[in-house]
């Protein structure tokens, strides 16, 4: 059944708050839906129809597609943690997780930014700066508003987005890996993990997404958190 005209498209990628997101919005009473990529909408709904979609709810309305970012190395692990049980691992020793993951997935593990697909479509140039004022970045062509906020603000996101929409939006959380079984292997596993000198200088230190995302205090401490934990 193809999916009829929406308010609000959450675009994020994997564990950065889309599913919070979708429940605050629908609760909020927008017509709302999320995906991750143009891909992922054709498995969830069965045809290939975003782009139609966003043409059509844009036509005589504004059009809301929103992205949440998130720090990669909790992005990477919430996601290798949200799989765990599908690769068998949850017997596994905190220390024993930490070398499958160093080794089998934190080069691996997506990190693709699919509103910067869209806006590219749209001929707007993808965001290249934050602000750090408002907690939001958004750009519009005609109807359509890309919007940007940051997953760290999570716990603020009901003024973010009440500022942005200009109506009281409260949050209603969902899909919080630290609300789940696994919970207490998973904040052992933020405790005690650190990554290599490698990842810094040849991956964090080149993503542009880190450092549009993250003023350079910012980017400091993160690295120095994660490389002394």
């Amino acid at each position: 059944m193809k999916v009829k005209d929406v308010d609000i498209i959450i675009i994020a990628g994997g564990k950065c708050g889309s599913t919070t997101l979708l429940k605050t919005f629908q609760q909020s009473g927008f017509k709302t839906i999320k995906t991750h990529s143009r891909s992922c909408f054709i498995n969830q709904f069965g045809y290939d129809g975003l782009n139609e979609l966003i043409k059509s709810s844009s036509n005589n309305k504004k059009l809301f597609i929103i992205d949440s970012y998130r720090t990669p190395i909790e992005r990477k692990i919430s996601s290798f943690f949200e799989n765990i049980d599908t690769h068998n691992y949850r017997n596994k020793s905190c220390s024993e997780l930490i070398k499958i993951f160093n080794k089998d997935y934190i080069n691996t593990i997506e990190e693709y930014h699919y509103i910067n697909i869209l806006m590219k479509e749209y001929h707007i140039e993808p965001f290249s700066k934050f602000n750090f004022n408002d907690r939001f970045v958004m750009e519009k062509s005609g109807n359509i508003y890309f919007i940007k906020i940051l997953f760290k603000d999570i716990a603020n996101w009901g003024d973010i987005l009440s500022n942005i929409f200009q109506k009281k939006i409260n949050i209603y959380s969902d899909n919080l890996t630290k609300n789940k079984s696994i919970s207490k292997l998973y904040e052992e596993f933020k405790l005690n993990y650190k990554f290599s000198d490698f990842y810094i200088k040849n991956i964090l230190k080149k993503d542009k997404q880190f450092q549009i995302f993250n003023t350079q205090e910012e980017q400091e401490k993160y690295i120095s958190k994660w490389k002394n934990n």
